[in-house]
């Protein structure tokens, strides 16, 4: 037994096993989640019928919790662990960053088994119960503590480093502050919080949970691979330290923006939406960092299919954030804020634009450590369908939610709404309501056709909900083939990494 414990101590001082392991469970949670995401959609909006324990409201959390606790979070500790062992040589407390994968992925599987089983505590994005809870928070402080002691005994610094740090930490504080719980039970647990103080509670940690489980993760790896892919320098290290900085103070501020139009004090509202707006900015400034890396380094490049990836990313980026400062100020919440142009989903960065940056950051650490050059086809397949499903998904999220603002404001001539059914808001736009529009000789007939699982489903699917739907398809095919290419080389002995040549169109 002994000797067992040993050889396993042995194994995880090699840090790269954790890295694997990453990179292995960021790949599978990334799928299971894309799929569920699939699933949710259809049934919300083609009421795919399944049985109760897979209803959209037990789903729906799984899905949350695996694409950004279980993928997102399991990437951006692979990338970190990467760096850090780059930046800072051998790292020594490599035996807890193995055993903070274990409480990890444990906390996961078993957070969904009690999910589904109705024990869970029902927070937007904090569905975990709270022995779930406590063990990822244990996989945090483990993750916090390897980093910052790998980092001090190296005396390194600078940005990627930083942004580790800051990123861990804050997720840290923004996980246990919005999960602090009351145990009662072997299972179940309350909020100590009531009412609107529970309420700003749950915007502050969607906020937080925004910033440091989903954007600022991205941005590690970006901080990193962008210098190490294109042999380039970060444009601006104050504007990184711009950025930082303001991100620590705005999130706690920026969690009135969600309280708009609620009980909360109007004065608290409008904090939030300035808070809100200027933290857009910050998150902003950062990409802008990074594109300006690329395009005032006074070289020209010519991008293989990772590197296309990264760059649509970072454009949608930078338009996710330009979307949140439009939609801040309170005239236009009130125009919008219950359509589909709604920047409180956070789940669509993650799956979009954020999960495709650290998607890419996995595939290169891969290629890197078992000594493999993917295949270029596979890889600009893989790249297509994500850039392709994560434009239709912006657009039809942005043309939708305009016609429904449009749709829920107009008026009849005698000055009632003309739109009285939310249903049909849902569905604004869609073709398939032309084919059925009430007649006099028959004004029912629409409003029948309507009903039925295929009107439904018509209505659904030749609307812009069916774009954004395809596009959804396009990047769980996306993650598919990645999966694929990355098991079916993990089987294979590496034959070598070849470096892409990204400046051949220099002139």
């Amino acid at each position: 037994m002994l000797d067992l414990l040993k050889k396993g101590f042995d194994l995880s001082r090699n840090i790269n096993l954790t890295i694997k392991g990453y990179i292995l469970t960021g790949m599978i949670w990334a799928l299971l989640a894309t799929i569920l995401g699939l699933v949710n959609e259809l049934q919300l909006m083609a009421l795919l019928p399944l049985p109760d324990l897979l209803d959209y409201g037990h789903l729906r959390p799984v899905y949350t919790l695996l694409l950004i606790f279980g993928s997102l979070l399991s990437f951006f500790f692979a990338g970190s662990y990467w760096i850090l062992q780059k930046e800072t040589g051998a790292i020594l407390l490599a035996p807890a960053g193995w055993v903070g994968f274990k409480l990890h992925q444990t906390a996961l599987i078993v957070g969904v088994v009690f999910i589904l089983l109705d024990a869970n505590k029902g927070r937007e994005y904090g569905e975990l119960f709270w022995i779930a809870d406590n063990l990822m928070a244990l996989a945090l402080v483990l993750f916090l503590v390897t980093s910052v002691t790998a980092i001090k005994m190296a005396g390194k610094s600078g940005v990627v480093l930083t942004s580790i740090v800051v990123t861990a930490a804050g997720a840290l504080v923004i996980y246990l502050v919005g999960n602090v719980n009351l145990p009662y039970s072997a299972l179940g647990s309350v909020s100590p919080a009531r009412g609107m103080q529970d309420a700003a509670l749950q915007e502050a940690y969607r906020t937080g949970v925004l910033v440091y489980f989903i954007l600022m993760p991205a941005f590690t790896l970006l901080y990193f691979f962008i210098p190490a892919y294109y042999k380039v320098g970060i444009f601006s290290e104050s504007l990184f330290r711009f950025q930082v900085l303001a991100i620590i103070v705005l999130v706690p501020l920026a969690a009135g923006a969600g309280l708009v139009y609620s009980a909360a004090p109007e004065g608290l509202q409008t904090l939030g939406i300035v808070a809100g707006m200027a933290l857009a900015v910050a998150i902003m400034a950062g990409g802008l960092n990074l594109h300006y890396s690329l395009t005032r380094s006074g070289k020209r490049f010519q991008s293989d299919a990772l590197g296309l990836l990264i760059r649509f990313s970072l454009f949608f980026l930078i338009v996710a954030s330009v979307l949140r400062i439009v939609l801040a100020p309170r005239f236009v919440q009130a125009a919008l804020g219950f359509t589909w142009l709604n920047p409180r989903d956070i789940a669509f960065d993650a799956q979009t634009y954020v999960l495709m940056i650290m998607l890419a950051g996995g595939l290169y650490m891969f290629q890197k450590i078992n000594e493999h050059t993917l295949s270029a086809r596979n890889l600009k397949l893989i790249a297509g369908l994500a850039i392709a499903g994560i434009a239709l998904m912006f657009v039809a999220n942005i043309g939708h939610g305009a016609i429904q603002a449009v749709e829920r404001s107009a008026t009849a001539s005698n000055g009632d709404l003309a739109v009285q059914e939310w249903s049909k808001i849902v569905y604004a736009g869609s073709f398939a309501q032309q084919e059925h529009e009430p007649t006099a000789a028959n004004p029912a007939a629409a409003e029948e056709a309507d009903k039925e699982p295929a009107g439904i489903v018509a209505r659904y699917m030749l609307s812009l909900r069916g774009v954004y739907f395809t596009g959804n398809v396009l990047i769980a095919l996306a993650v598919l083939l990645a999966v694929l290419t990355f098991l079916i080389r993990a089987s294979r002995s590496g034959k070598g990494y070849t470096e892409p040549d990204l400046t051949a169109a220099n002139t």
